[in-house]
């Protein structure tokens, strides 16, 4: 990477010779995605973590997924040439910061995903930072992840969906025995363990309030199985309150895998929520 001279850095910070601001972006559309909306949800959230972009808003109502003002790597940033904060002398100015912002929209069948990332390049004597055109290279990368991720997830539960009635109901990777094998990852963990997440407290603390579970415990490290009650039959939100649990739950596996969240109601399992989709096994 070259290094500027003190003249061209002063001009960062804020003199114009030599300075040719970027040019307007372009417009862009969303990336449609043959999945589920609450499929390519969970695959938005399974990238930024995947990436290490720590989420600062998620907003399952709006679809909104957004990160604070973070750092860029120089190094990968160099090499994706993912946007131009102007030019001086020739020279592109590399953004350092950026804000990540995905907005997710669809239905039970279909979504789009969008991504948008305001870059910016910030210097300690600069009053403000430059902002910067994206090449729209990082996002379409992101988008072509979620887009992967949610149609496959979304062919996944679908096997799991059109399993005939009458049939074992447990897929082979879910074992129904009350004691399980011990697991080469650790073992299983207690409700205690679990609820010193501060994320799955709060979704628990949702869904008892609610009347949609009566308790839980860990079937092995990345299966949840929970007691469904009463109300879980007649409560308008079920599969949403569910769905935030469930999310809660692989936060406590730093979304390592999967997962899964076993139904059951009065002694027997009744449905599996994989991600993004509720599947019911008995007559509600």
């Amino acid at each position: 990477m070259k290094i500027l001279s003190a003249p061209c850095a002063l001009l960062l910070a804020g003199c114009s010779f030599g300075y040719k601001p970027p040019p307007a972006p372009a417009p862009r559309e969303a990336t449609r995605v043959d999945a589920s909306v609450g499929h390519t949800w969970d695959a938005v959230i399974d990238l930024f973590a995947a990436r290490n972009i720590p989420i600062r808003t998620i907003e399952r109502a709006s679809g909104l997924i957004a990160s604070d003002l973070l750092g860029v790597n120089e190094v990968d940033e160099k090499e994706g040439n993912w946007g131009s904060c102007g030019t001086v002398n020739g020279e592109r100015i590399a953004p350092n910061y950026a804000i990540y912002n995905v907005l997710v929209r669809g239905d039970s069948a279909t979504a789009t995903v969008r991504t948008t990332v305001r870059w910016s390049h910030v210097l300690e004597k600069s009053p403000r930072p430059r902002e910067c055109t994206s090449t729209y290279v990082w996002e379409r990368d992101l988008e072509q992840g979620v887009k992967e991720r949610a149609e496959t997830a979304q062919g996944r539960g679908r096997r799991h969906a059109e399993q005939p009635l009458g049939s074992p109901a447990t897929p082979p990777d879910l074992p129904r025995a009350s004691a399980p094998p011990p697991s080469p990852m650790g073992g299983i963990r207690t409700n205690d363990e679990l609820m010193a997440s501060v994320g799955f407290r709060r979704a628990v603390d949702d869904v008892l309030r609610l009347k949609i579970i009566t308790g839980f415990r860990e079937l092995r490290p990345d299966t949840l199985t929970v007691d469904l009650d009463d109300g879980a039959f007649t409560s308008a939100s079920t599969e949403y309150n569910l769905g935030r649990l469930y999310l809660a739950y692989r936060g406590t596996t730093d979304y390592s895998g999967e997962g899964a969240l076993e139904l059951r109601h009065d002694g027997r399992r009744v449905g599996l929520y994989v991600p993004g989709r509720l599947t019911w096994e008995a007559v509600r």
